[in-house]
């Protein structure tokens, strides 16, 4: 696969199970930390099987009260929602010191 790619290697009804090609432990981490405050979700991991290849796999089970597919568009919600409150942050923490410093 293609680095940047998001390929769905296994899903059922509980588990979902995706591949991130061309990312590393940084996207993995912040996908199953959040994954692991979802309601429902059992279990939230990620493995990189061989450190030279270097392809997260991560993982989420849940109760079954939750699709896993939900559960993953919930994180990437939270983690956009994220991204934008801390971009703007430190937009505001850049303008004050640079007014600041003037």
């Amino acid at each position: 696969m293609k680095d940047g790619t998001v390929e769905i290697a296994k899903e059922d009804e509980k588990e979902i199970e995706i591949v991130l090609h061309g990312e590393d432990h940084t996207l993995a981490n912040l996908i199953v930390g959040l994954a692991k405050k979802e309601k429902g979700v059992v279990i939230a991991v990620y493995d990189i099987e061989h450190p030279l290849k270097g392809v997260p796999i991560v993982r989420v089970r849940t109760d079954g009260n939750v699709k896993p597919r939900e559960v993953l568009i919930n994180v990437l919600k939270r983690a956009k929602e994220m991204n934008n409150k801390f971009s703007e942050l430190l937009k505001q923490e850049m303008t004050e010191k640079g007014e600041a410093g003037s």
